[in-house]
C-alpha cells in the first residue's frame, strides 16, 4: 500500500490510528538510520532551505504583481474592511 493510502486509511479509522502510525514510524529502524546519517541531514536542511527561499520569492513576486496590477493586497483589504 502506498502512502496516500496508509494516510486516507488513517484518516477513515480515525485519530486513535494515526496516532499508532506515528509511533511507529518514529519507532522505525530505517526512520532511525535516516536520521542518524549526516548526509541524510544536510539533504534534508537544504531541500527545507530550498522550500523557504521558494516560498519567500513566490511571495515577493505576488506582492509585485499585485502592485503591478494595481490590486489591493491581504492588509489593503482588510483595512477596507
Amino acid at each position: 500500500m502506498d502512502i496516500k493510502g496508509v494516510m486516507e486509511e488513517a484518516l477513515e479509522r480515525g485519530e486513535k490510528f494515526k496516532e499508532q502510525l506515528f509511533v511507529e514510524l518514529v519507532n522505525s529502524d530505517v526512520i532511525n538510520k535516516l536520521l542518524q546519517n549526516e548526509t541524510f541531514l544536510k539533504s534534508l536542511g537544504k531541500v527545507l532551505n530550498a522550500k523557504y527561499e521558494f516560498q519567500r520569492s513566490l511571495k515577493a513576486n505576488l506582492k509585485t504583481i499585485l502592485k503591478t496590477l494595481d490590486l489591493p493586497n491581504n492588509s489593503e483589504v482588510k483595512s477596507m474592511e
